[in-house]
């Protein structure tokens, strides 16, 4: 299997987002606690994604060297993808659950998430000083 932990990681979003959570007043006392974890829920997948694809962020040349079929898959696979499906769970819950219901917020937290991870990629991948390449295997 190409990409295990992405996998298992957006089962477990898909999970939490649908079972109801249990009531934990300190936790709701927080204000934006609720928008933090949607956040890094999609900064982490978005990052396991790059992870498993490049293997480790060695560097955004590997976009300028890609050919442009690689690079729209690449900007598919760690930015677009998350982003869809964290905007999909936003409308299930607001269409499809009855314990749960969708929040415009929540479906912008999760879209800074994976926004957040672009730039942590970036950053990491422009002080890395290894091999640049894609992971194929």
């Amino acid at each position: 299997m190409r990409f295990p932990f992405s996998i298992t990681l957006i089962v477990v979003i898909v999970y939490l987002s649908l079972f109801t959570p249990p009531k934990i007043e300190i936790v709701e006392n927080i204000l934006g606690f609720d928008k933090l974890v949607h956040a890094g829920m999609y900064l982490g997948l978005a990052l396991i994604i790059k992870w498993e694809l490049f293997g480790h962020p060695r560097t955004i040349a590997a976009w300028r060297n890609a050919p442009k079929v690689n690079k729209y898959a690449l900007l598919w696979l760690t930015l677009i993808l998350p982003m869809v499906i964290g905007s999909v769970m936003e409308l299930v819950q607001a269409h499809l659950t009855n314990n749960r219901g969708g929040d415009l917020y929540d479906g912008i937290a999760n879209i800074v998430g994976v926004g957040i991870s672009y730039f942590i990629f970036r950053q990491t991948a422009n002080t890395t000083n290894n091999k640049n390449y894609v992971r194929t295997t």
